[in-house]
């Protein structure tokens, strides 16, 4: 079996019959798990932990995503000014006014490496986190970006 170690992840570890077979912590690299002889609905176990990070926006290393795993988190804010539907271009003269309300947008006044320290899981169940810190003593509620419909939202924070 040839398992593929991701970019986002430090250690992963393969485990069979309830027993820790392999650790990888070569990221990017294949790694082969000899299986051997394998019994009819046996289980191998592959664990990759996630855990927060941020992620420079190529060409701009003051702008950063937070993410989770492989996962983006989006900062939310709110649903001011968008009527349902509003989304759908009716007009390529008006497709742009649905955007023209003002969102204050905070910024991180920290350096940027801390933002993974200010941010905690909201949720044990669901990927729900909340970030403290930015300008204004503001929080930021985050969740997974493709969870974020019909409303505002933030995926790079700059730092002041």
């Amino acid at each position: 079996l040839m398992v593929r170690h991701p970019d986002w992840c430090e250690e992963m570890s393969v485990a069979r019959r309830g027993r820790r077979a392999m650790i990888s912590r070569a990221k990017r690299e294949y790694f082969q798990v000899d299986l051997g002889r394998v019994r009819k609905s046996e289980v191998v176990q592959i664990t990759v932990p996630m855990k927060l990070r941020t992620e420079p926006l190529p060409n701009a290393p003051d702008h950063v995503a937070l993410m989770y795993g492989p996962i983006v988190l989006a900062g939310r804010f709110g649903t001011e000014g968008l009527a349902p539907g509003s989304q759908l271009i009716v007009n390529e003269r008006e497709s742009g006014n649905m955007l023209q309300a003002e969102v204050k947008i905070p910024r991180w006044t920290q350096p940027l490496d801390q933002l993974v320290a200010s941010t905690q899981r909201t949720s044990a169940e669901r990927l729900e986190f909340r970030a403290k810190g930015f300008e204004g003593g503001a929080a930021v509620e985050l969740l997974p970006w493709f969870r974020l419909t019909h409303e505002r939202y933030n995926l790079y924070w700059k730092t002041g």
